[in-house]
């Protein structure tokens, strides 16, 4: 009987079909059924079950089973218990350091609890391992918060090797670059990242606070820097252009 279902299961799975799913899965007592069953709870957004479900098939030490640990601490970190997320999250990557989207979720969770050097510890394995998912904008943000600029710099350049248009990455390295003493790239920073989101208040506090300290010391570009960063110190792109004119909005590449 068993045999014959998990063929349907997994269909029912495969086509994200959850209320069914938890239909067929339940009143069976086979551990893998109960991992369905689990699944389809967890997709419904009924985490107190799931968690429930997949505490019962801890006694069962089945080989099919090992995404149970990653599964309970996904269902925490929707129940808003960071803690126990964090804790089954770092338990599963401890047997699955190569698993392609643990890190993610981990470093999300680890961000939240503000534990910036457990995040920068976990890259660093994802890192070794050459995962291919890697949170480098999380990872860079942890750096920033732990004062490692340098490090900061060279990971964030790294993500942005990929997609280079992002407001978030460009202001970040705005900040990095101004804590760096690159004051003329980090305004530049500020002005790419208000071009990739018009609304991005940040970016143009920045951009205020760069044009006053350029109007106070009047510095050029090769000035000494606090800091001194590895080439390239900004993505490659195409030249930027301003118009001469108060509004920020009127910001033009």
């Amino acid at each position: 009987m068993n045999s014959e279902l998990f063929p349907e299961l997994d269909g029912l799975y495969t086509s994200a079909a959850w209320d069914e799913l938890l239909k067929r899965s339940s009143d069976n007592n086979h551990p893998e059924i109960l991992y369905y069953k689990a699944l389809a709870l967890q997709q419904l957004k009924k985490f107190d079950e799931a968690i429930e479900v997949y505490d019962s098939l801890y006694s069962f030490n089945a080989p099919s089973l090992r995404e149970i640990d990653y599964n309970i601490g996904l269902c925490h970190y929707h129940l808003g218990n960071l803690p126990k997320a964090s804790k089954f999250l770092k338990k599963y990557l401890l047997s699955n350091p190569q698993h392609p989207h643990i890190y993610f979720h981990l470093c999300k969770v680890l961000f939240a609890l503000k534990a910036y050097e457990e995040i920068n510890e976990a890259c660093e394995k994802a890192d070794i391992w050459r995962v291919k998912h890697i949170p480098y904008y999380t990872w860079a943000i942890a750096l920033y918060k732990l004062k490692k600029e340098k490090k900061a710099h060279s990971v964030l350049i790294i993500n942005m090797s990929e997609n280079p248009k992002k407001s978030e990455d460009w202001l970040l390295l705005g900040k990095i670059l101004e804590r760096c003493g690159y004051y003329w790239d980090a305004g530049n920073c500020y002005e790419r990242s208000l071009h990739y989101n018009m609304l991005c208040k940040k970016a143009k506090k920045h951009i205020k606070k760069i044009r006053k300290f350029r109007e106070k010391s009047f510095f050029k570009p090769d000035e000494k820097h606090i800091v001194e960063l590895d080439e390239p110190i900004t993505p490659k792109m195409p030249r930027m252009k301003s118009r001469n004119c108060e509004d920020l909005e009127c910001v033009v590449f």
